[in-house]
């Protein structure tokens, strides 16, 4: 992948960063488990609810392609029902997800606080997965096999900002036109659009998603939803999971200086 110099803005519309990691299922691995687990972090991460369990995800490339639509169905056949711990800091800026099968370490914005940077994020996520693979150990549950590597970065684009209608949407972007119905008395309340790439020469993949939606507090935001994903190699996993989060960071800045216009990144603060 080409490493350019990387997009700086003062004011990023970046409001979560999700790294994770999906490891094989551990059949010793149950709520309790996790339970236990969260008990260790609980001082440090006191706010805990459950939500539903992530189904598998898997990034294949050539014959292997049809393999994940398959096992995937097979393993939410065979499995019991699971559920995914979250847990929260008392500052409500960090979130541990934790499922058979899953890890995942997000930095959520908090008031007007400043995005840490991807590095930071990423050295927590490492501290986390240590801690719960020591845990694995200590208690005989299974050893940790990473399979996949995960990247999500989500931006807000609040109304009144650099939009107030779906036409201002192409202000916002290098190359917008997919709303092919134009005609008087009508308008574009709202779309949404996708694409998927391949992160050469079969790394991953990277996922976009553009749509509009609102936030908790009912404010009307444009959403750009970046996620890059791939295989770890088995029998590589340290060294597979730390090349693929690398270059999927690289994939998911690439895109957004490349998607967004350069007035809006002039917006965002580019190069103050």
């Amino acid at each position: 992948m080409l490493h350019e110099p990387h997009l700086h803005l003062s004011r990023p519309p970046v409001v979560e960063v999700v790294v994770g990691v999906q490891f094989n299922s551990l059949p010793k691995l149950s709520a309790g488990q996790l339970g236990a687990f969260w008990r260790e972090l609980a001082s440090e991460w006191p706010n805990v609810e459950d939500a539903p369990a992530l189904p598998p995800q898997f990034e294949c490339f050539g014959d292997e392609n049809a393999l994940p639509f398959f096992a995937g169905m097979r393993l939410q056949l065979m499995q019991k029902p699971e559920v995914r711990l979250q847990a929260r800091n008392r500052a409500g800026d960090r979130m541990v997800q934790i499922q058979n099968g899953r890890l995942h370490y997000n930095w959520l914005r908090h008031g007007e606080a400043e995005y840490p940077l991807y590095g930071n994020v990423k050295q927590e996520f490492d501290k986390t997965v240590a801690r719960f693979t020591e845990f694995l150990q200590r208690e005989g549950l299974g050893a940790f096999e990473p399979n996949q590597w995960e990247l999500t970065y989500v931006d807000h684009i609040p109304r009144g900002t650099l939009w107030e209608t779906p036409d201002d949407w192409p202000q916002i972007f290098r190359a917008w036109d997919v709303a092919p119905l134009r005609a008087p008395g009508i308008a574009v309340e709202s779309l949404e659009a996708e694409w998927h790439y391949e992160i050469q020469p079969n790394t991953g993949r990277l996922h976009i998603k553009i749509g509009r939606g609102r936030t908790a507090k009912q404010e009307d935001v444009l959403v750009i939803n970046t996620t890059a994903r791939g295989p770890v190699k088995a029998g590589d996993a340290e060294a597979t999971l730390d090349r693929g989060l690398e270059h999927g960071h690289e994939a998911v800045r690439k895109a957004f200086e490349l998607l967004t216009s350069d007035s809006a990144q002039q917006y965002w603060g580019k190069g103050q």
